[in-house]
């Protein structure tokens, strides 16, 4: 009786460990990695998107001691929680005087590739001890949106690359150009021209300077930016493009697309008389 006892529990365990919702709970969590910033340590740091940053300092404030942060770029870096742990957190829940010595840390996100700096400090009674400058790159490539004509509504997260081409052959006068604004959300980070025939461009060849020209514009801050390009003929404008962009907060999703109208049933003719 004992044995069959003993196979019945066998085979039901068997059955538990195998079933798909239970083997999905004990699936391991994804680590995050996390980097220390230290004053002793690295100043140069070079993470990939999702790498979270601490700093921690030594909190006192009912005797002055104190700690704090600044991001140079929010758009590559951003705050993500601020802590404090105590030495004696039972005396702070009896409220006793001088009780909130302990540990504060600030906690940084890497969230798309570019470069922040990230200037921390400790105090005393209201003046700065020690000031520490840390350099953060994000590895990865930034995602890039090719501009065209019959497309003049965008939505992009903050680090997206905006690329407009045009036709280039400065010596027979064409060429193109751009501005945005504001500055603050979208500027211009590159020009370029690609030439068809670059050797014949290096011998210095008459005429031999026809490519593609390109204006790479970046989205720095979320909110509405207005871009404006020009195609142009001997000094005169051709053709202008103007583009509306949405520049979406990190984790914002974009509008959604209005669907698509449905098509009205035909309307029954009337019987024509014979």
């Amino acid at each position: 009786m004992s044995t069959a006892r003993t196979l019945v529990t066998s085979i039901v365990a068997s059955a538990l460990v195998a079933t798909p919702a239970l083997a999905a709970k004990q699936k391991p969590k994804k680590s995050v990695r996390v980097v220390k910033l230290s004053p002793l340590g690295n100043k140069d740091i070079k993470v990939k998107p999702g790498t979270r940053l601490t700093w921690s300092y030594e909190s006192h404030g009912s005797v002055g001691k104190t700690g704090s942060c600044s991001i140079g770029n929010k758009t590559s870096v951003k705050l993500v929680d601020r802590t404090t742990k105590y030495k004696y957190p039972d005396k702070i829940k009896k409220g006793m005087k001088g009780a909130d010595r302990g540990t504060g840390t600030y906690v940084f996100e890497a969230v798309a590739p570019g470069k922040a700096r990230i200037t921390c400090s400790t105090g005393f009674r209201g003046k700065t001890q020690r000031t520490d400058e840390y350099t953060v790159t994000v590895t990865g490539k930034k995602p890039v949106v090719g501009l065209v004509p019959f497309k003049k509504d965008y939505a992009v997260p903050v680090g997206t690359h905006l690329v407009w081409s045009y036709e280039s052959h400065g010596s027979v006068g064409k060429g193109g150009s751009c501005t945005g604004s504001p500055k603050s959300r979208v500027r211009i980070v590159e020009k370029k021209v690609t030439f068809k025939n670059p050797g014949r461009v290096k011998k210095g060849m008459t005429g031999a300077d026809a490519g593609t020209g390109k204006v790479v514009f970046e989205t720095f801050k979320p909110g509405k930016a207005t871009l404006t390009c020009f195609v142009e003929f001997r000094g005169k404008t051709t053709r202008t493009d103007t583009f509306e962009v949405k520049v979406l907060r990190p984790g914002e999703k974009p509008p959604a697309k209005p669907a698509p109208k449905k098509a009205e049933p035909a309307k029954p003719q009337p019987k024509k008389d014979k």
